[in-house]
């Protein structure tokens, strides 16, 4: 492993990634697209006051075996791809080695997917005991944020994400289809979407909502959260979601429907 590593106020730009001449096609969210930064096996390390900016892929990831990490009031912008990710879209071949307890806080992550639109701002996926708390994310092509990577009821390593006080809106901005401020699959026991912001979801034509529990999600807590001005409505539960409690939420001015 590598630990106790900090990086403080360095400034990380241009870094180009080029498009093959045959194109780049991913299931969603850019998922394969690398970062600028990437950790494996990172333990307990820092970034901090930094700067990635001019990249043709995303920001930062901490991969496979992060655990204990934190990004803090980084800003994130001009981004090819998404902004931050954490986690893999496979399971680890154990839980050690699942990217967990990781903060990813006060950070502004703006003005992505230039190259590729589907990159999202935050991406957490079979990932667990992980923060992202008081960013500011917007202007993205798609989705704002993105937590878990199964479309079905299987057990998975994403687990007690808690997802509070963000602030996250403008996405989408008429590119691409089917997202939201929030975008969440599959079973996720334990995690926690609590007093966000989240406003002005615009698709290009179809499918845009501020809190998107789609794919069976389950396990999770909504709560406290206000969603204002999106396309298709605040709340979507009704795609397979299930054993969630969402309670004391406020959604409003939508152009279509409210849930």
């Amino acid at each position: 492993y590598v630990e106790d590593v900090a990086l403080v106020s360095l400034s990380f730009q241009h870094d180009e990634w080029t498009l093959d001449p045959d194109g780049h096609s991913d299931p969603q969210a850019a998922v394969t697209v690398p970062a600028a930064i990437m950790a494996t096996g990172a333990r307990n390390c820092l970034l901090e006051k930094c700067e990635v900016a001019r990249t043709g892929q995303y920001g930062i990831w901490l991969a496979e075996g992060c655990v204990g990490n934190a990004i803090r009031q980084c800003r994130l912008f001009d981004l090819g791809a998404g902004g931050i990710r954490i986690g893999t879209a496979y399971r680890p071949k154990d839980e050690g080695r699942a990217a967990a307890h990781n903060l990813v806080d006060n950070n502004h992550l703006f003005d992505g997917g230039r190259v590729f639109a589907a990159g999202v701002g935050v991406w957490v996926a079979q990932s667990h005991h992980n923060t992202i708390s008081h960013n500011e994310i917007h202007d993205f092509r798609y989705s704002g944020m993105s937590i878990g990577w199964n479309w079905n009821d299987a057990k998975n390593s994403c687990h007690h994400n808690t997802i509070v006080r963000n602030h996250v809106h403008h996405v989408m901005n008429g590119h691409l289809n089917d997202g939201g401020a929030i975008y969440t699959l599959g079973t996720s026991p334990g995690s926690i979407i609590r007093e966000n912001l989240f406003h002005d979801v615009w698709p290009y034509n179809h499918i845009g909502w501020g809190i998107y529990l789609d794919a069976t999600t389950n396990g999770y807590l909504v709560e406290k959260n206000i969603v204002y001005h999106t396309l298709t409505g605040g709340l979507m539960k009704h795609n397979g979601g299930h054993n969630n409690t969402i309670r004391n939420n406020v959604f409003a001015l939508t152009a279509k429907q409210m849930l």
